[in-house]
């Protein structure tokens, strides 16, 4: 298992401007979700769960690709 490991080529780090274009990528889905399938009326709040979960792990995402990217390599 250790000669896998040795053989196997160090991968290079993701570079900061890829992490903030991901997170922002991924918050602003989420945004846009929300803004679009917003519930208006109380009874469709059922119908509108599994796509609040998207939207918020969009935005939880999001968060931490950017919050990643301050220490990331420029």
């Amino acid at each position: 298992m250790s000669s896998l490991r040795a053989a196997r080529a160090p991968r290079a780090p993701i570079r900061r401007g890829y992490l903030v274009g991901l997170g922002l990528l991924f918050t602003i889905v989420g945004v846009a979700l929300l803004s679009l399938f917003l519930p208006t009326d109380p009874s469709s709040y059922e119908h509108i769960l599994p796509i609040a979960i998207g939207v918020f792990a969009c935005l939880w995402i999001g968060g931490i690709l950017l919050g990643r990217s301050r220490g990331a390599p420029p």
